[in-house]
This record gives C-alpha cells, sequence and structure tokens, in this order.
C-alpha cells in the first residue's frame, strides 16, 4: 500500500485502515519517498494498535536525496577548407542521471556561419535531429537528442560540418541554452573552438 512521505516534518496522515490481522500475521507497508530537495531528510510513522492491547510505536524514517548533474563540453578542433569535421558533444561528468530519469535533451551550439556549415547531425545513443538559425554572422544549430536510456559519459551526438572559407580562421564553439528534457539533472558546459588551416594569406604564407 504505497503512501508518500513528504520530508522534512510531514503532515500527520491517516492511512486507510485500520487492518485485521489473524494471530502470527502480518502486512507490509511500502513507504513511497518523494524528497524535493537534495539533503537528508526525516519523518516519523507512528503505528497505533488496539487489540488485543491498545499501544503505540513510533518508527523514525531517514532518507539521503542526491542530486543527478552532469558536465558537457565541447573540443578544440582544427580542420583544412573544403574539407568536413563532427562537432562532438560529449558528456564528460555524470551522476545520479538513471536515479531521476534523466535521458533525452535539446540544446545549441553557436559559431561563425561563414566558416562552417552544418549538414548532417549523428548520434550513437539516441535518435537525433537538427535545425539552425542566422544570427547575423552567426549560426544557431539547435540538437535533439531522444534517448532510450539513462547515458553513460561520452558523446552523445556529433554535428558535421562543411569547412569554408570564411572572413576569419578561428570560431568559438559555444553551447547555448543546454537541457535535459527528462529527470531533475542540472548541467554544466564548457565550450571549445574551431580554427581553419589551409588558408593562402598575403606573401604565400
Amino acid at each position: 500500500l504505497p503512501r508518500p512521505i513528504n520530508p522534512p516534518n510531514a503532515n500527520t496522515m491517516i492511512l486507510s485502515f485500520p487492518v485485521s490481522l489473524p494471530p502470527s500475521g502480518s502486512f507490509m507497508i511500502d513507504l513511497l519517498y518523494q524528497p524535493t530537495g537534495t539533503d537528508t531528510l526525516s519523518s516519523r510513522l507512528m503505528i497505533v494498535t488496539k487489540s488485543p492491547c491498545s499501544d503505540t510505536i513510533y518508527v523514525d524514517l531517514r532518507g539521503s536525496a542526491r542530486a543527478a548533474t552532469s558536465t558537457l563540453a565541447l573540443a578544440d578542433l582544427t580542420a583544412e577548407i573544403g574539407s568536413r569535421i563532427r562537432i562532438p558533444v560529449t558528456l564528460t561528468g555524470s551522476a545520479n542521471l538513471s536515479i531521476t530519469g534523466t535521458r533525452s535533451f535539446t540544446g545549441g551550439i553557436v559559431f561563425n556561419r561563414s566558416m562552417l556549415w552544418p549538414e548532417r547531425v549523428f548520434s550513437g545513443t539516441g535518435q537525433p535531429s537538427m535545425t539552425t538559425t542566422a544570427e547575423g554572422d552567426s549560426l544557431l544549430v539547435t540538437l535533439t537528442v531522444d534517448q532510450p536510456a539513462s547515458p553513460s559519459n561520452g558523446v552523445q551526438a556529433e554535428v558535421e560540418c562543411l569547412v569554408l572559407l570564411g572572413n576569419n580562421d578561428v570560431t568559438p564553439l559555444t553551447f547555448r541554452s543546454f537541457a535535459w528534457t527528462n529527470g531533475t539533472a542540472t548541467s554544466g558546459t564548457t565550450n571549445g573552438s574551431f580554427t581553419a588551416t589551409g588558408i593562402c594569406i598575403a606573401g604565400g604564407k
């Protein structure tokens, strides 16, 4: 008979009792722990018996709620003009993702659109999709990856881009609004960069 215990200092709750037991009988009470924050939390279960003797038993309840966290990174990459390069979105650290059901995500990557043109997106852990939005000289690539299970650390998605002769030879690779769409995990991000090579400048260098 699952009953929620709302920590801490839960209000008194009357369960759907009484229950009659034969001599030496027993029954099970399942307590569903539903913390609203991360901490060691407590409450108290009161059991009242009336037969054959009146008695009250108190059971102290304690639980530890752990946060779900994640860190993701974009790499520092280099490639020649005219080649293709994959920008990996890498889960570099995580904790308790499966406990909270954290699976799928959406997020953006911003870079100089004169230097890189995204063509495809790949994912070995789920079903990826991609949209692009021009923002002046920058391009916002929005990724969504639907994953059937909580991911392990490693590459979650890769954006394949054609390297163009742009108006610069270096562009930041910047995360924009990364978020898990399942679960409650927080996320921290580290940006990367891209450097184009094979550019012939004045003087033949």
